[in-house]
């Protein structure tokens, strides 16, 4: 069955497809009663008459409804309409774990809060008597404002009813990713012996392996490769495969990915203590030794930082494109307590074999805001002996949301070309700039984020400039942090170096 735009199921209105799997396809719809829109999912009209398969996807909707946690999609409603049977879900915005691991390493700050939020869902899950049995990045969704969703629980199960394996056997042969989802099975369940919670918490150990270490433990040159890795070794450890992950992760992952279940965490509640001490201690020492390491930079490029603190300013600048001339309201009337910003970059040599690095450098931006607010990166890059210059908009991408709420680190970008200085703008605003917002649609590929229009460039200069135009900040020699604090709502970190 495949649903039109416009189509009605129940009360709702479908937009578009979302997905299809082997059971069941995931709309788009709109709610009209409600004025939200939700995901829907549809059981595929040739199981209508299949007993078993409704079976499970009755019970899928049970399992999902026992759950209440900010960490698991949310299930709103069952119903039935012309026969065929829908689940309707909170719709969420963002991409799957599984794709953003596809997109590069996630840094450690934002490794170890989705960790620990996993964690604490599948916790709560298991507590509440439910055993995921799917656990995988596919099924992570990450919002944009930093929130991990636990979705799927097609292969759900009470924890205290018997495991059916045959049935589950049968399941993932209609399941739309048949190998993804038993690459991420735990030794036991490869065996054919019935899963429990450990098994749940093997899953998840493969999944945090992959958040961490950007790749699957036992990925093998073939799908058997991997499944025999599984059941017969030990994964490397993961000190080896991301020698900058905490230290302490390493044994918290190679316990819950033992093969013995015997030896593994015995409930998902001792994982998750384990991760908080991990995650508290990071967040409480910062970015650790190995880090503030690659943040120094090469004896070739030179860096000095300046940092700045806005107090309240406002309508600093013409109107440019159909941005609005002002900033936020909010810098209007700044609120009395102190913010904090800590900003640096992080650079390392380009890879020898790489053509588009060949000529260069790369490096990423590091940013610590102390309350949520609204982040851009901005590039200015001058041509030394020549009159060309280059203003780009490095972050938020185009489709992204400009809010953070916690430590960013950025992907990789490249310094190459002719030699020229580059100045970074890093910007942290309470309040979205309409002024960079304006440059988000300029984010894609194609445009690379690079201003073409002159007086836009130079209006965004100004603003950057006015704004960086007050001192308040240090900076560590040792390592380029810049550290400022404000009462307002705008605060501004200017990087510069010469790339040769």
């Amino acid at each position: 069955m495949i649903l039109a735009p416009g189509a009605r199921v129940g009360p709702y209105h479908i937009v578009s497809a979302i997905g299809r799997g082997g059971v069941g396809e995931v709309y788009l719809a709109d709610d009209p009663r409600l004025r939200r829109q939700v995901a829907i999912k549809i059981l595929n009209a040739r199981f209508a008459d299949d007993e078993t398969a409704r079976g499970r996807f009755l019970r899928e909707a049970q399992m999902a409804a026992a759950l209440d946690h900010p960490s698991i999609c949310t299930l709103h409603e069952i119903g039935t309409d012309a026969g065929f049977d829908y689940l309707v879900m909170q719709r969420l915005r963002g991409e799957t774990l599984a794709h953003r691991i596809e997109r590069g390493r996630i840094a450690v700050p934002q490794s170890l809060d989705i960790a620990v939020q996993l964690a604490d869902a599948l916790a709560y899950a298991h507590a509440n008597g439910v055993l995921h049995r799917d656990i995988k990045p596919q099924n992570v969704m990450l919002t944009p404002e930093g929130r991990v969703k636990l979705m799927d629980f097609g292969l759900a199960k009470p924890s205290d009813k018997p495991d059916d394996q045959q049935e589950t056997r049968a399941a993932l042969t209609q399941h739309g990713d048949f190998f993804g989802t038993i690459a991420y099975m735990s030794p036991e369940q490869l065996d054919g012996l019935p899963a429990d919670e450990r098994s749940d918490i093997f899953s998840l150990g493969l999944t945090l392996y992959a958040l961490f270490a950007g790749r699957h433990p036992f990925a093998g040159a073939t799908p058997a490769a991997t499944i025999a890795a599984i059941a017969s070794r030990p994964a490397m450890r993961l000190s080896e495969a991301a020698p900058d992950s905490p230290a302490a992760l390493t044994p918290i992952l190679a316990r819950a990915l033992a093969i013995d279940r015997q030896q593994r965490y015995q409930t998902a509640g001792d994982l998750l203590s384990d991760l908080r001490a991990v995650h508290g201690r990071a967040a409480a020492a910062g970015p650790d030794a190995a880090s503030a390491r690659k943040s120094q930079l090469p004896r070739a490029v030179l860096i000095t930082a300046a940092a700045a603190a806005v107090v309240g300013i406002a309508a600093i600048l013409p109107r440019f494109g159909h941005a609005p001339a002002s900033l936020p309201q909010a810098a209007v009337n700044p609120p009395p307590q102190m913010l904090k910003l800590t900003a640096w970059l992080g650079f390392e040599p380009a890879a020898k074999d790489s053509q588009s690095l060949k000529k260069g450098s790369k490096f990423r931006v590091n940013v610590v805001p102390d309350v949520p607010g609204s982040l851009y990166i901005v590039s200015d890059e001058r041509a030394i002996s020549q009159t060309t210059d280059e203003l780009t908009l490095l972050y938020p991408l185009a489709d992204a949301d400009s809010s953070v709420r916690g430590p960013v680190t950025t992907d990789w970008y490249v310094i190459g070309g002719a030699p020229a200085d580059t100045f970074v703008w890093v910007a942290w605003s309470r309040a979205p700039i309409p002024q960079l917002e304006a440059l988000k649609p300029l984010a894609t590929a194609g445009a690379r984020g690079v201003v073409r229009n002159r007086g836009d460039a130079d209006a965004v200069r100004q603003l950057l400039s006015e704004a960086g135009g007050h001192a308040g900040s240090t900076v560590d020699p040792a390592t380029g942090r810049a550290t400022a604090q404000s009462t307002g709502d705008i605060i501004v970190h200017r990087f510069s170096f010469r790339h040769r």
